[in-house]
């Protein structure tokens, strides 16, 4: 299982590589209001 945050665009990428390595995986992608944190918006 793997679970992470990332933005809208690394999202495309990481579902359309997932896809080439197991067409079967099952995916949840969810949208958040707010994410706050390195690499996102500042605390």
């Amino acid at each position: 299982m793997i679970h992470t945050v990332c933005k809208r665009i690394e999202a495309v990428r990481l579902r359309s590589r997932i896809k080439e390595i197991d067409p079967h995986a099952f995916i949840i992608i969810t949208t958040s209001s707010e994410i706050i944190g390195r690499g996102f918006r500042s605390v």
